[in-house]
């Protein structure tokens, strides 16, 4: 099986500072240059996560597609998984991407929204329903975010689907 190294970057990002949490990825993708194949980020690390009503703001999903683009720009001989809010057919998905060397590789959706306490995902997003898996330095990675790792069919999915390992973003605001 290929070796796989991989660099976590714990940012603190800032709810609302698009351009800001853009910055804050491609820090340590710059400092950890060559020494990881992939670099991986919070979920909704470029909104920020709790965004809240933020993300009912219309100019919100502009600003996303400009840091993705950028991403896609800078994001040179590595590769990263970001969290963002993905925006379809009139819905938005909490989301990452697998993004490198000028392209978006894969995107996930994710499918356990939490609806209790401090989380209210399912008041902002639609639920995903495709497995994510892709291929990283041609080995089966499978892709999910938060509560998607909680429950037992995503992770089977993942498997049956041919991911030998797994990289689960999450986030959590501080209370």
């Amino acid at each position: 099986m290929p070796s796989l190294k991989i660099g976590l970057a714990q940012s603190n990002c800032l709810v609302g500072d698009v351009e800001g949490n853009t910055r804050r990825v491609l820090e340590p993708v710059e400092a950890f240059g060559d020494q990881c194949h992939l670099t991986v980020f919070p979920e909704l690390m470029l909104v920020g996560y709790p965004a809240g009503d933020l993300l009912l703001n219309p100019d919100l999903e502009k600003q996303v597609g400009k840091a993705l683009n950028t991403l896609r720009e800078q994001v040179e001989n590595t590769l990263i998984v970001v969290g963002h809010p993905e925006y379809q057919d009139g819905l938005m998905y909490n989301a990452c991407s697998v993004i490198g060397d000028g392209q978006t590789l894969a995107t996930y959706r994710k499918r356990a929204l939490p609806h209790y306490g401090a989380f209210n995902e399912k008041r902002y997003f639609a639920a995903g329903s495709e497995t994510g898996v892709g291929g990283i330095e041609r080995l089966p990675i499978g892709l999910s975010i938060g509560g998607d790792a909680w429950r037992p069919e995503p992770v089977r999915e993942l498997e049956e689907a041919g991911a030998r390992r797994g990289i689960n973003i999450n986030a959590s605001p501080y209370c």
